[in-house]
């Protein structure tokens, strides 16, 4: 069965694109350069392979003569530049909670799990370890990046600059360019850093984990929490069908994806796409009727709509085919013994920081 390597989510790329062009980039000659299509960046669901992804990052720094670009374009970030792990941490109870969930959701956002958190009755680590593949050095603007991004973030969160940060790391050598670490002192304020590590990692007073998320809503977590649990459910594995599931569930809500959208999502054909399932031993019907299942099972537990509103939102063209179809899933979750749709499920977003 076929593969795929390591990937990153469009979206992300998308948005890293946008702050450098915000500052000044040409990014035309700049994507034309590494092969990123602008017409992928805006597909639903669309991810670009690890590799493209820093080559974009080696592109942008030779660009901009500016080591330090991760540094500086990680302060302007955007919680939407996260789709709904960001709406998630948005609306998240606490700081704490807004980490786990950044921890939790990791795959949809990049194949390759990084993010490790320890922690002791005072401080929580966040590392980001190397992967199977080692450090590339395009990764040092990709984890000053993160960094950067965190803090910024976490300050928006809950309303004020923070001294969220006791101490960093970074698994590269400490910067020739900037001897002082002047950009990072802008970044992160006077706190103590080390370079050459193994890994890159910030440790956080564990304190800070108990503010609570300004602005945050109960009713939105609840949705955007369930909208995660089915990407995630349909991001785990490495194969094509896999793939194809999450961009389903992705891309449904009120409009039904055709095969050869999804297939132009993984830059190939309509009929390779259909090679590759069958190679696999499913079909896009089949691929589609399952997360219609799974999906169908979170919404109608949610007392704000109306079956005929989950119908069009699954792409049905009516509620006597929505019943149809719940009637037929019903007889095979019967079969197995499982719980019947629409049965309410607990969900409780407090993660216990404290």
């Amino acid at each position: 069965m076929l593969q795929r390597s390591p990937t990153v989510s469009a979206h992300l790329i998308y948005t890293f694109l946008q702050m450098a062009q915000a500052h000044g980039v040409a990014i035309a000659p700049m994507m034309r350069r590494v092969g990123i299509d602008q017409a992928m960046l805006l597909q639903a669901g669309a991810r670009f392979p690890v590799l493209q992804a820093w080559a974009m990052w080696d592109e942008l720094a030779r660009v901009t003569q500016d080591l330090q670009i991760g540094l500086k374009l990680g302060r302007y970030a955007l919680l939407n530049s996260l789709g709904v792990v960001g709406y998630m941490m948005m609306n998240a109870p606490t700081l704490g909670d807004a980490l786990t969930i950044l921890t939790q959701y990791e795959r949809l956002l990049a194949d390759v799990e990084r993010f490790v958190v320890r922690q002791d009755a005072t401080v929580v680590q966040l590392a980001i370890a190397s992967s199977e593949m080692g450090w590339h050095p395009a990764e040092r603007y990709v984890v000053d990046y993160v960094m950067s991004a965190l803090k910024c973030i976490f300050d928006r969160l809950v309303g004020r600059e923070t001294q969220l940060i006791q101490r960093m790391g970074f698994h590269y050598a400490a910067p020739s360019d900037d001897p002082g670490l002047t950009v990072h002192r802008e970044t992160f304020g006077d706190v103590a850093f080390q370079f050459g590590g193994e890994e890159t990692y910030c440790v956080i007073d564990r304190r800070m984990l108990t503010l609570p998320v300004i602005g945050a809503n109960p009713h939105f977590f609840n949705l955007f929490e369930q909208q995660g649990q089915v990407l995630l459910t349909q991001s785990v594995g490495n194969l094509v069908s896999d793939r194809v599931r999450q961009i389903l569930a992705i891309s449904l809500y009120g409009h039904l994806p055709t095969i050869q959208e999804v297939a132009t999502c993984l830059m190939m054909s309509s009929r390779s796409l259909q090679h590759h399932l069958q190679r696999e031993g499913t079909t896009f019907t089949q691929l589609l009727d399952d997360v219609r299942q799974v999906m169908s099972a979170k919404l109608l537990t949610q007392d704000d709509l109306t079956k005929s509103e989950v119908a069009y939102l699954l792409g049905f063209s009516g509620l006597s085919a929505f019943s149809r179809a719940l009637k037929r899933w019903q007889v095979d979750r019967d079969r197995a013994g499982l719980t019947p749709l629409g049965e309410p499920v607990n969900s409780a977003p407090g993660l216990g920081w404290e």
